[in-house]
């Protein structure tokens, strides 16, 4: 099974250089898309059903947490901002991890793993759900 990403940023330059340290550091990690409108990403988001969202705060109209507060379907979310501003407001809605642009890719990095830990220990979770309901 293969995991899955998507971005949400309007700086089209950092997103493509986020994209290139993402599978840099976790080839694993397939991307599935790249949003740089809040209304776009919505859709996107719903339809595509990523595993993991790197998602940026002052897009458009809606900041990133107003539209991750719009979401039904909410992916395992990393907030990759400009500014700190969002960060109590970004924890109170379970956001995996918050970092602030320069983003180091060791810092990345460690954010992604904790990701993959946990989309790993929740299909194990899963399994053995299944295998005890048999």
């Amino acid at each position: 099974m293969k995991t899955t990403y998507a971005l949400i940023d309007d700086d089209t330059f950092f997103a493509t250089w986020l994209n290139e340290i993402v599978q840099r550091v976790s080839p694993l990690l397939t991307h599935i898309g790249t949003f740089s409108e809040t209304v776009a990403a919505a859709k996107g988001i719903t339809r595509l059903k990523p595993d993991i969202l790197f998602l940026d705060m002052q897009i458009d109209t809606f900041d990133g947490l107003e539209l991750l507060d719009l979401l039904d379907y909410r992916p395992l979310t990393i907030v990759v901002s400009g500014s700190d501003d969002y960060q109590e407001r970004a924890k109170s809605l379970g956001v995996l991890d918050y970092l602030t642009k320069p983003v180091s890719p060791d810092a990345l990095e460690v954010a992604v793993g904790r990701a993959l830990w946990l989309i790993r220990a929740e299909h194990a979770r899963q399994e053995i759900k299944l295998r005890q309901s048999q």
